[in-house]
């Protein structure tokens, strides 16, 4: 058997294995989760929820079975199909999930689901976890953990979404002792109540929140860098407004819901101008900005529920006619009276490129994944695709032409119709200029964002956002780049990666440093 010479802390293996709702938060890249889901499509029609102990003891006789030294070193409730929000409340759940170890050299894990009584799935894998066996009596059991819980944190909830209702999971305390989790939500954030599983103690209370990330803004085209009062938020994605100077909009992660903020001032202050409803989810892959036929500007966000759009005024409303499937990158190419609205699809069975002038009416361009660029004037859009490396289609108002690149692109910035536009390439290669042509890489370093200025062709001026490698700057169309600013966080705290960059006129730039989560004590 294995000696128990480190503890888990309990939060921390909670938060890594359960926070999603399902251990397949860390075998999502591997067919167990895929399995998983699968087998929960034919349980049982009685539901039969469990206590953690009960989980506990069903397992346990179950393990024998497998190996007689077999130990448990996680077990967790998680999401069924059938689940609510207020699943969890009585401290029982249907879905158990569970790492055995089996202590005989060379070692093994048998990762199981237990739901209704019954476990539905196991997979046997070589032992690649530095886990420790949860050996040890249960005094409180997970409707015991969960009473002592609401007696100290009345304001403890369930949550909805990843996660649903209240989950429980078993681990050590930092003394050593076993603990239960209970998991739900505080202020609409996930939270997790540690609980001696002995004495009934309340050991911690915490709940996810995000207390860095924002929005830096540069009033001399991007020489030097000010934090604008949009900190502390996750902000996910950046559009200018296109009939109005210096006006801007800013898609943010905030209070379990997809909120958007204007600046009217060139990104140095940013209000609150409306909420998306529950139904969209709580993150926004992409923000877009268009000009309306009636000279009003219209926003659209893209989640995994859907595409969203508003206009000053009106609700949020699901757009129509699209497919299923997240709607991961938006570009749009614009005339005076007319414009043109991209949508990448990247997954189910409807992924692909959909293009609409009206929003009532979406043509399918092609089936793959592509990733999408604007123009330094939104007159065309370069769409890389993400399969084929070297294909690429050049988008206009009223056409589409097939070009090949010489390297994968991941976004691209400048004149795609001129000589020298320039082109984020996967690293390592880095940022380099041209893709009519062999490209000559003239910055090498992980970039995660680019843009050029609106006076491109003759100021020749692009911003590069770096992937915890800063912000840079050319003069010269991507000749040479300069770091204008080695620490993004030391202006306004991230995680230094610039993971958007937007020109809002010739001289005012704004640039998202990323945001990084953090546990705090309630």
């Amino acid at each position: 058997m294995r000696k128990k010479s480190v503890l888990l802390v309990g939060v921390g293996l909670v938060l890594l294995l359960g926070l999603v709702g399902t251990v397949a938060a860390l075998a999502r890249s591997n067919s167990l989760a895929d399995a998983l889901r699968e087998s929960l499509l034919v349980l049982p029609q009685r539901a039969q929820p469990m206590t953690l102990a009960e989980a506990r003891e069903t397992i346990e006789t179950y393990a024998q079975k497998w190996q007689p030294e077999a130990e448990i070193a996680l077990l967790c409730s998680w999401d069924h199909p059938e689940d609510s929000p207020s699943s969890g409340q009585d401290g029982r759940r249907r879905a158990w999930q569970a790492i055995l170890l089996d202590s005989t050299p060379p070692g093994a894990e048998l990762w199981i689901s237990l739901v209704d009584g019954s476990i539905v799935e196991e997979t046997e894998q070589p032992s690649a976890w530095d886990l420790v066996p949860l050996i040890g009596r249960l005094t409180l059991d997970s409707p015991e953990a969960l009473t002592r819980t609401l007696a100290a944190k009345p304001d403890f909830a369930s949550a909805d979404g990843k996660g649903k209702g209240v989950h429980f999971a078993l681990e050590h305390s930092p003394t050593g002792s076993l603990a239960i989790t209970v998991r739900g939500a505080h202020d609409s954030l996930p939270a997790i109540v540690s609980v001696d599983a002995t004495t009934g103690e309340v050991l911690a209370a915490r709940f996810l929140t995000f207390n860095s990330g924002g929005i830096l803004y540069s009033s001399d085209a991007g020489q030097t860098w000010n934090a604008s009062n949009l900190t502390g938020i996750m902000v996910n994605a950046i559009a200018a407004d296109p009939l109005t100077e210096h006006q801007a909009y800013a898609a943010t992660t905030q209070d379990n819901q997809i909120a958007v903020y204007q600046t009217q001032d060139g990104g140095k202050t940013w209000s609150l101008t409306s909420s998306l409803p529950p139904a969209a989810g709580d993150w926004p892959f992409s923000l877009e900005a268009i000009a309306g036929p009636s000279q009003t500007t219209r926003l659209f966000v893209g989640t995994a529920s859907g595409l969203w759009s508003w206009a000053g005024g009106r609700e949020w409303s699901l757009v129509r006619g699209l497919p299923d499937g997240p709607k991961q990158w938006l570009a749009v190419v614009q005339s005076e009276t007319a414009y043109r609205l991209f949508v990448s699809i990247t997954a189910g069975k409807h992924r692909g490129l959909y293009a609409s002038t009206d929003l009532s009416s979406w043509v399918k361009l092609a089936d793959s994944i592509y990733r999408l660029s604007e123009s330094f004037d939104q007159k065309t859009v370069l769409a890389t695709d993400e399969q084929q490396a070297h294909r690429a289609l050049l988008l206009s108002i009223d056409s589409e032409t097939e070009i090949e690149i010489a390297e994968p692109v991941l976004h691209a910035a400048g004149d795609f119709k001129g000589a020298a536009p320039m082109i984020l390439h996967s690293p390592p290669s880095g940022v380099g200029r041209s893709f009519r042509q062999a490209e000559k890489w003239t910055l090498s370093a992980p970039v995660a964002s680019l843009a050029a200025a609106p006076d491109f062709p003759t100021s020749h001026v692009a911003i590069a956002g770096g992937f915890r490698t800063g912000i840079y700057r050319t003069t010269d169309a991507g000749q040479t780049w300069y770091q204008v600013l080695a620490d993004p966080s030391s202006v306004l705290q991230g995680n230094d990666e610039i993971v958007g960059v937007t020109f809002l006129s010739p001289t005012t730039v704004i640039a998202v440093n990323g945001g990084e989560q953090i546990w705090q004590d309630f």
